[in-house]
């Protein structure tokens, strides 16, 4: 009996570490980040057509910035005016969360998969991964 008490305490110490963990990550992300660099990685092979259309937008997503609103709502404002960026208005206003354990934002609603961004965190240094695109972006909180 003494051992089934015992066990029941670490889960649900376990349990309420876990619980507080995942919401200072959402807290962590929660704000304004702003796209220092856009970098392509060495590896990635693409044709020509779509390297250009990459590079194009590349330069143009460097000082952007990720609203992510305590609200529950995200905005991607961008600083310099392309069509490209009036294409990506629909995502301003959508609801984001968070699946913890792959380091995954989603924007939109879980069944539209509107937009997924992978967070990545190296030597310091926070990227977002856009799904649809190869670029690492590198950025930081504002």
């Amino acid at each position: 009996m003494k051992k089934r008490f015992n066990f029941l305490v670490v889960l649900l110490v376990a349990g309420a570490i876990n619980a507080k963990a995942q919401t200072l990550y959402r807290d962590s992300l929660a704000g304004v980040w702003v796209v220092k660099e856009v970098t392509l990685p060495n590896n990635t092979k693409l044709p020509a057509e779509e390297l250009e259309a990459i590079k194009i937008f590349q330069s143009a997503v460097v000082d952007s910035r990720f609203h992510f609103n305590s609200n529950g709502l995200f905005e991607w404002k961008f600083s310099k005016e392309h069509p490209l960026f009036k294409e990506l208005n629909f995502l301003n206003g959508q609801p984001w969360s968070i699946q913890e354990q792959q380091d995954l934002v989603h924007v939109g609603k879980p069944k539209e998969n509107l937009m997924q961004i992978i967070v990545r965190k190296k030597g310091g240094l926070t990227y977002f991964i856009l799904s649809d695109t190869p670029l690492l972006l590198l950025v930081k909180k504002e």
